[in-house]
């Protein structure tokens, strides 16, 4: 999940793009990273908020952050106060060009105390319409890259950030009090339909997923209920709580487990990969959900092998949705 770029969130950098940094109530203009030659020497090319060409023409070694912009757009300034909602697109990629990790659909708060510092520089830098690239210390993004799956990049390595901001958007849905949580799925259970793994649950809700030998992984985005719900129903941009737990189908490695961490997650439908996405929508409270995530519906194939997997891997993973919140 993003815890990064939750819930798988993505996940994983997704979440990981509003974790940190510093809030201001005013609705004054973010500060605006200075260009540098690194900065420069990215080419883009492609439609905006779609997976671009990029070319390097020049070195790229860097200590801080650079932001060069490519076009300013026609918008409006983008403010700081609190409630000041933007969607953008995200795009990181490796110095050499080779495309990371790529985080489109993003809504984020540009008011809110968890917006990282890396991205209010390039916020300052260009209007709601714009688009801009940034050549950054990785470190400056994931505090620490081998634990977010880049077993290859050292914190003071460079990575490349093409921005796309894509206007305004609706206020994120509000978020509620644990004590209006579940502490489990809650509903009437099922039994798993054939080509699924066996899922068993400990009295504390937490699941173990084992797989029968042989059992072939799918090639498609594949669900199904443990547990049926009688609750609020997901809709698309809702605010969703679930502990959930993620294996990797081949191996059964477990690589994420809001259950592990010992706190339930919470993310926006429309912030999180299509898988997640597929599994939730549409899925009441209380529901225990098994989803069976391909390459192209999760992290993608070279995240998957920057993590340690093979780039065909399925995750697989079982989900608990315990409170949902709509947006005003």
């Amino acid at each position: 999940m993003k815890r990064k770029l939750a819930a798988i969130s993505i996940a994983a950098a997704t979440a990981g793009l509003a974790l940190t940094g510093c809030s201001s109530d005013s609705a004054s203009a973010f500060k605006c990273a200075p260009e540098g030659s690194a900065s420069k020497a990215v080419k883009v090319s492609g439609k905006r908020g779609e997976t671009q060409t990029v070319k390097i023409d020049g070195d790229l070694k860097i200590s801080e952050q650079q932001v060069t912009v490519v076009d300013k757009g026609d918008g409006e300034q983008i403010k700081s106060a609190e409630g000041s909602n933007y969607n953008i697109n995200a795009f990181l990629y490796k110095a050499d060009g080779s495309e990371l990790l790529s985080n489109p659909g993003l809504a984020i708060d540009f008011g809110s105390a968890s917006l990282p510092e890396w991205i209010k520089n390039v916020a300052g830098c260009v209007t709601d319409s714009g688009r801009a690239v940034s050549v950054l210390p990785v470190g400056d993004i994931f505090a620490d890259p081998k634990s977010a799956g880049f077993t290859d990049l050292q914190a003071t390595d460079p990575i490349i950030a093409v921005i796309d901001f894509q206007g305004a958007s609706k206020a994120a849905p509000g978020e509620l009090a644990d004590d209006k949580l579940l502490p489990q799925a809650k509903g009437e259970a099922k039994e798993l339909p054939e080509g699924f793994p066996t899922v068993e649950v400990a009295e504390s809700g937490e699941p173990t997923i084992t797989f029968p030998e042989g059992l072939a992984q799918p090639t498609e985005l594949t669900k199904a209920q443990l547990v049926v719900g009688d609750g609020e129903e997901v809709k698309d941009g809702d605010r969703v709580y679930v502990h959930y737990k993620g294996v990797i189908w081949r191996t059964g490695e477990e690589f994420d487990s809001s259950w592990s961490r010992g706190t339930a997650a919470n993310f926006t439908t429309d912030g999180v990969i299509e898988g997640f996405r597929y599994a939730l929508v549409g899925e009441k409270v209380g529901s225990r959900v098994v989803v069976a995530v391909p390459a192209d519906a999760g992290y993608g194939a070279e995240q998957l092998q920057a993590q340690g997997h093979q780039g065909d891997d399925v995750m697989l993973f079982v989900l608990d949705i315990l409170g949902t919140v709509h947006p005003e």
